[in-house]
């Protein structure tokens, strides 16, 4: 993905600075879909055999192939959000930087420390943001589950109406 980009960007008729600029964010689609394809690869078997939901209460009630769903459709949206913070964040802030200041003209030395912070930085912060997108563990409707679970009751009688499972990383 990133050697397409790469050439396509290489190939498009835009000027030498907005290749510059595209080319600094050609590595964030990559990981991006690498990331992806390989949360979906790993986690197939999930959509076919299910994943365990339980009650709020902690009752194991079964496995359950639309709660699978949720969870990877979520974990798939963290996956795409996760490298945000390092792939986009630090390129942005040093376009600013280089737009704003003279800084790595009068010294160019400077360059690799900048980006170095700029990079602790977004880590630092945008980190915990990509990974709070959804929580861990998600409660759902039981309505939003197959019918089996739809009149389900726990261990003390008590009528579930919404199901708990672990969402994944």
């Amino acid at each position: 993905i990133a050697v397409g980009l790469n050439q396509l960007v290489a190939r498009a008729r835009i000027s030498p600075a907005m290749r510059t600029v595209l080319s600094r964010f050609v590595p964030y689609p990559a990981v991006a879909s690498a990331s992806s394809c390989n949360m979906l690869l790993m986690r197939r078997s999930e959509l076919e055999q299910g994943i365990s939901v339980k009650s709020p209460s902690g009752d194991e009630l079964g496995v359950s192939q639309l709660a699978a769903r949720i969870a990877i459709q979520q974990t798939l949206i963290t996956r795409v959000v996760l490298p945000a913070p390092l792939l986009v964040g630090p390129p942005v802030s040093m376009l600013a930087v280089e737009k704003t200041t003279s800084i790595f003209k009068r010294w160019p030395r400077s360059r690799l420390p900048v980006e170095a912070g700029f990079c602790v930085l977004w880590f630092v912060f945008g980190l915990p943001f990509a990974l709070s997108c959804f929580p861990q563990t998600c409660e759902v409707p039981v309505s939003e589950l197959e019918p089996r679970f739809h009149h389900m009751c726990d261990s003390s009688g008590q009528r579930v109406d919404k199901v708990v499972f672990n969402k994944g990383l």
